[in-house]
């Protein structure tokens, strides 16, 4: 490998606006690790890279270097702190900012290219349009919610507990995987995975793209019972272990697997309760086993560890679908055409002790806190978790 363009860390390269109030990086860009060029873009299209990589006859890279642009819009400035978001615009600063920002290292003044843009606009215009089609029809709101209790939106307050505890939207995506992979027993999935809520009402192409928005496939995963219990284990201490993860994207969903979580116990005894009704095909839930093995379909990125779910990572077999995932969601929804909250007993967490002795238990209602919380110490990382994890957010 000579030359590696990270993605999804969020990392900043080359950037030292500290003096301004903006982004800051000590590292360059690019960044030589081992011989390797490293470079990354930081994030949500903020930045725009350029690198210049040369190499000689034989291929061998013979150095690397470049510069990460800020690009800013000249015709429009938002102070987003102040009262109002106070919009320079109209007032003669919009040429002081302009002419300040200009004179600063990386900062880029974007100039649309017409050409480019009649361009792309035969297809925007084309791909707006197919984002338009009506596939289902949401029968009731369903807010997500990434396992952290709190407050319910107003539109699912007929659900509080639901959502407290996931919410619909992650619910019916797994259930959407099972759909697409008939062999499969369960499905896990992600929180982070999931963007957005379910509204009410015709439910479109666009509406599931922008819930599962990025470029995961399917994959299938060969697992013990054992290791579904710790890889829902590995989840939940990433997304508690501020140490390690804090991410909350890494809160667990699954269709076929149900399980009671306490978020004050030790890592290793957070999930009990574990429960299988294979592809939820019939009433009956029982006791997973734990030396049995099963056909677990999840998202590629999970699968390889991300997100703390570092179990996967020790599957027997992994076999990629190259299914899209929101193209499996999308399938489930034009099959089952109406889309609802699912069944009480189908969700995957049935009861939660959050952490500040909150409850929420979908057999008995919501229950909240009993005392006053402590501070939680984080508990010790296991082997092969000291470092932070690549993470959806």
């Amino acid at each position: 490998v000579d030359v590696i363009i990270g993605g999804d860390s969020h990392t900043l390269l080359g950037i030292d606006a500290a003096g301004i109030g903006g982004p800051s990086s000590s590292y360059n860009y690019a960044t030589i690790v081992n011989g390797v060029c490293i470079v990354q873009a930081w994030e949500y299209q903020k930045v725009v890279g350029e690198l210049t990589v040369t190499w000689d006859a034989a291929g061998n890279v013979l150095g690397c270097s470049g510069t990460a642009y800020l690009p800013f819009n000249q015709e429009k400035f938002t102070v987003i702190k102040a009262t109002g978001n106070y919009d320079l615009t109209d007032g003669g600063d919009i040429a002081i900012m302009n002419t300040f920002l200009s004179s600063q290292p990386n900062f880029w003044p974007a100039v649309a290219d017409q050409g480019m843009n009649d361009v792309l606009r035969v297809f925007s215009d084309q791909a707006s349009e197919k984002m338009k089609t009506h596939i289902a029809t949401a029968l009731a709101n369903m807010c997500h919610n990434r396992g952290q209790g709190g407050e319910v939106p107003a539109k699912c307050s007929s659900v509080p507990v639901q959502t407290k505890l996931g919410g619909g939207v992650c619910q019916l995506v797994s259930q959407g995987f099972l759909y697409k992979v008939p062999d499969a027993d369960f499905a896990i999935q992600n929180a982070g995975g999931c963007r957005t809520d379910i509204n009410v009402g015709p439910f479109s192409i666009g509406n599931a793209y922008e819930i599962l928005p990025f470029s995961n496939t399917l994959v299938t995963l060969i697992l013990s019972g054992r290791q579904i219990n710790n890889v829902l284990e590995d989840a939940l201490e990433n997304f508690l272990n501020k140490t390690i993860g804090g991410s909350t994207g890494s809160f667990p969903t699954a269709a076929g697997l149900r399980w009671t979580a306490d978020y004050n116990q030790d890592f290793g005894n957070r999930i009990s309760s574990l429960e299988m009704n294979s592809r939820l095909q019939s009433n009956v839930w029982q006791p997973i086993v734990m030396d049995n093995s099963y056909t677990v379909v999840t998202n590629n990125f999970i699968a390889l560890g991300k997100d703390g779910y570092l179990t996967f990572k020790q599957a027997g077999e992994f076999t990629d679908t190259f299914v899209n995932y929101a193209q499996s969601f999308m399938d489930f929804a034009t099959a089952k055409m109406q889309l609802d909250t699912p069944p009480n007993g189908w969700f995957s967490s049935q009861k939660i002790t959050f952490t500040n002795g909150e409850v929420a238990d979908i057999t008995a209602g919501y229950m909240p806190p009993t005392a006053t919380p402590t501070s939680r110490a984080p508990t010790n990382a296991p082997s092969g978790k000291a470092g932070k994890m690549s993470k959806k957010i």
